[in-house]
């Protein structure tokens, strides 16, 4: 992705830090093997086996990741660290270290990852291998780069390529139960916590977790600044102390448990792996990731399914495994820093002599070549490498490195910058001679600033992001643009015309910008910009309004440069073009029956401020009525969606027909009208036969339990309804002893009906049953009349005892009735209670049913 021109910029860069004496750490990545996929959203790797080109250069030392190979299992702690683990100083001393890989592929199969675990779904692991050097152009390998002279030593592939990583740090990120704890301010809102420190007490709300080698690379920078501060010098390539250090005797140590307690271990060689799936320690550690069958390296080779990156020299091994001392896994392994710091000088190199013989001439304007002579010479044979030019105060003047030839540079340079100071020169050492700076204070030299040039255009792009302009006219509302402003030498010459390549010096300071004499600002409200390390002022993110708008930069100018307006640029903003859409929420409705209509305005429009303006409904030439409700939405950084209009509006209609409904969008300032009027049809219908059925009044009283109240009930036709309707009326279950009816109980086509309720009052009511009286009495009468029957009379004679017991029963029924004895005696019925009750009337004429509630209170 970086193309010749990144990697040839990036290839000079550090080259150019090496040779000011500054070591440059860069991550490899977090793709395991396959460094140009995406770790973030990719779950198996489609581009093969790559590296980092900003990792890939012989001038930076590249790191990989490591993680902690003790995970007890159950909950157990680990025997590394203290009890609580509370204390960020809680570890107990070393612990072994296995290559980072999250991906199901550290399980070392390589028939690819069966059954995959969702946390182990991933390519996430440290990142290594060989630079792909195919294409030379000139000195930079094109993709890659060959095998620099200080990479040599065991392990070290005989491969002819530039292989990575260097060394490694500790990078996972919590598969495994370890992570970095980190506090980014401007985050920490996100999680709850403040926004404007690193708050260390509880709740802890200001600190997350991550990994990653991006934070193993900046953390072996820390190591390297404490060796600059034991050794009082610049390094420069680490690469050739690192190397030479990790082949000596006894350097390297296997980390395991064994490494704990050897306390002359420098460098711990990480050979075991970890299984990511179930946390088991396995006999070779690898960084392969799942790929996709059929792409390139990946062991399936038929399309379909997912396999795991092979080494395509042996496809039977993963790319890249673990091996005694280098390996393309973890490189040399991660460091013992004491130990590191202690040994450091312990690698030697033949010392050397820098010499500054001239700088000539000594007083020029910037831009102006100087002829520069350099010797650097030694007792031991003749240097080799980069030199370059600093300050007296042995601080680097930002000018590219110079190569020695025969120990010697004789050439000319147009990077000296702006100002009065002295040079000296800087030798930045190889593998065999060591670094060394001429004597100061050197040469003064002098430096005028040279005139610069401000160049104008606004940037225009298509929806791809490709450009389609760099210095447009015209350009639509809310279209993706930006302003630029180059800031060039007085010849009209940038810093690096060619892509990324420097070739001349680069202006430094900031930019303001103004629209027609007034300060045009951004979207954080600033008319300022920074000129970056290109030499020009970019990402100045505008949006201007529909109109004529002439804009113009100056630049401030800085210690090599003056300072310079732009010409006025005449830009014209159209209004952004506009497409319409209609639709209905029904495409069939009855008379009367509401329906939304919805038109929605839409746009490529990037802009924070929606379209406006008004939208007409039409039913053929007439208004549709109701109130047009608007809604604009924003174009969204984060779903990509353009700013947008959205106009509603319920309607009803009152002939049956089929109907076509237009609609207008009438633009606004920054908005063009649709120029299509987009249509939709809606049919119509003309509802069934129906009735209504309604109460007058829906509530009536009945001034007290006993009486009765009643309402009408009216019955209308509505389509042409001529049917009869039958009525029925209940009244609900608690208003007992009430009833209601209704006269008449049916009705053809229309008419009325009295719904009449009727209640009932307290009252007494009587013992119908006095169980001790009718013992008493009726008791003796019977046992007389038993008495009676047993005597022998003739026939008509029974006849009549017979009837004498029926009156003797009937008296004894009589006085046995309503007695005041304390067995029984009359009670009270309450009747309705007074209360207030719903009475339910239904009217039905056929399938067609209607209800209607009266409220009665009954007082």
């Amino acid at each position: 992705a970086l193309g010749v021109g990144g990697n040839t910029f990036y290839n000079a860069l550090w080259q150019q830090a090496a040779a000011q004496g500054i070591t440059v750490f860069v991550a490899t990545g977090d793709s395991g093997s396959a460094a140009c996929d995406d770790p973030n959203t990719a779950t198996a790797a489609q581009f093969g086996l790559t590296v980092d080109g900003l990792a890939s250069t012989p001038f930076n030392v590249a790191v990989g990741g490591t993680d902690f190979s003790n995970f007890p299992s159950g909950g157990a702690v680990s025997p590394f660290w203290n009890t609580p683990n509370t204390s960020p100083s809680s570890a107990k001393s070393y612990i072994p270290e296995v290559p980072w890989n999250d991906s199901c592929a550290s399980s070392g199969l390589t028939t690819g990852c069966a059954s995959p675990s969702s946390s182990t779904n991933n390519i996430a692991g440290g990142s290594g291998g060989p630079s792909n050097c195919g294409i030379m152009s000139g000195a930079v390998c094109v993709g890659g780069y060959p095998k620099p002279a200080w990479q040599t030593g065991p392990g070290v592939p005989n491969d002819g390529a530039r292989d990575l990583p260097d060394v490694s740090l500790f990078a996972a990120d919590g598969l495994n139960g370890s992570f970095y704890v980190y506090c980014q301010r401007d985050a920490n809102s996100t999680f709850g916590g403040s926004s404007t420190s690193c708050d260390l007490g509880s709740p802890f709300q200001d600190f997350q977790g991550a990994g990653g080698t991006s934070f193993g690379a900046p953390a072996f920078a820390g190591i390297m600044a404490l060796v600059n501060q034991k050794t009082g010098a610049r390094q420069g390539n680490a690469n050739y102390v690192l190397y030479p250090l990790a082949a000596q005797p006894g350097a390297s140590c296997q980390s395991n448990a064994a490494a704990v307690t050897n306390t002359s271990c420098i460098f711990y060689d990480t050979v075991s792996g970890i299984n990511s799936a179930t946390g088991a320690v396995t006999a070779t550690g690898n960084i392969s990731v799942p790929c996709r069958g059929g792409s390139p390296n990946c062991s399936k080779t038929t399309s379909g399914g997912s396999g795991v990156l092979v080494n395509p020299a042996s496809t039977s091994q993963l790319a890249w495994t673990t091996t005694a001392g280098f390996d393309l896994a973890t490189g040399l392994g991660s460091v013992n820093v004491t130990n590191l710091l202690n040994n450091w000088a312990s690698v030697p190199f033949s010392p050397t002599t820098t010499t500054l013989v001239s700088v000539t001439p000594t007083t020029i304007t910037h831009g102006q070549p100087a002829t520069v002579t350099i010797h650097v010479t030694s007792g031991s044979g003749t240097p080799t490498g980069p030199v370059t030019l600093m300050s007296g105060s042995n601080s680097p003047l930002g000018i590219p490195a110079f190569d020695l030839s025969g120990g010697t540079f004789i050439g000319t340079t147009t990077f000296l910058p702006g100002g009065t100071y002295n040079v000296t020169a800087h030798y930045a050492g190889d593998g065999t001679f060591g670094a060394s700076d001429s004597t100061p204070p050197g040469f003064q030299v002098t430096v005028s600033k040279e005139p610069s040039q401000a160049h104008l255009g606004l940037v225009t792009f298509d929806q791809n992001g490709n450009i389609t302009s760099t210095n447009a006219t015209t350009t639509a509302y809310g279209s993706p643009y930006i302003l630029r402003l180059d800031v060039t030498n007085a010849s009209g010459l940038g810093c690096a015309p060619s892509g990324l390549s420097l070739v001349y010096p680069c202006s430094t300071g900031t930019v303001t910008f103004t629209d027609n004499s007034l300060p045009l600002v951004d979207f954080n409200g600033s008319n300022t910009a920074t000129v970056n390390s290109q030499g020009y002022a970019e990402d100045y993110f505008i949006q201007l309004p529909t109109g004529t708008h002439h804009l113009q930069a100056t630049y401030g100018g800085d210690s090599s440069f003056t300072s310079s307006t732009s010409s006025v640029n005449q830009v014209v903003i159209t209004k952004a073009a506009t497409t319409m859409t209609l639709s209905a929420s029904d495409a069939t409705v009855q008379t009367g029956a509401s329906v939304i209509l919805t038109a929605t305005i839409s746009t490529q429009s990037n802009s924070a401020v929606p379209p406006a303006g008004s939208v007409q409904f039409l039913n053929g030439s007439t208004p549709v009525s109701g109130t047009v409700t608007y809604v604009g939405t924003p174009y969204s950084n984060t779903t990509g969606a353009f700013a947008s209009l959205q106009a509603t509006v319920t309607t009803t209609f009152s002939t049956a027909a089929n109907i076509i409904i237009t609609s207008i969008y009438s633009g606004n300032t920054n908005y063009s009208a649709s120029p299509s009027n987009p249509t939709i049809s809606i049919t119509v219908t003309a509802p069934p036969p129906d009735f209504t059925f309604t109460a007058s009044p829906t509530s009536f009283n009945i001034a007290s339990p006993g009486q009765s109240g009643n309402t009408t009930l009216t019955v209308g036709s509505t389509n042409g309804f001529t049917g009869t309707v039958n009525f029925t009326c209940a009244v609900p279950a608690t208003m007992k002893e009430a009833a209601c009816s209704l006269a008449p109980t049916s009705l053809t086509t229309s008419g009325t009906t009295v719904l009449t309720v009727t209640t009932t009052a307290p009252h007494t009511v009587g013992s119908l049953f006095n169980p001790d009286a009718w013992f008493m009495l009726g008791g003796g009468t019977l046992l007389a009349g038993l008495l009676l029957l047993s005597i022998p009379v003739k026939r008509r004679r029974l006849k009549l005892a017979f009837g004498l017991m029926c009156v003797v029963l009937l008296t004894a029924g009589a006085f046995g009735c309503g007695g005041g004895s304390s067995g029984g005696g009359p009670t009270t019925d309450p009747g309705t209670a007074a209360g207030t009750y719903s009475v339910s009337v239904t009217a039905t004429s056929g399938a067609t049913v209607h209800t209607t509630n009266v409220s009665v209170t009954v007082q």
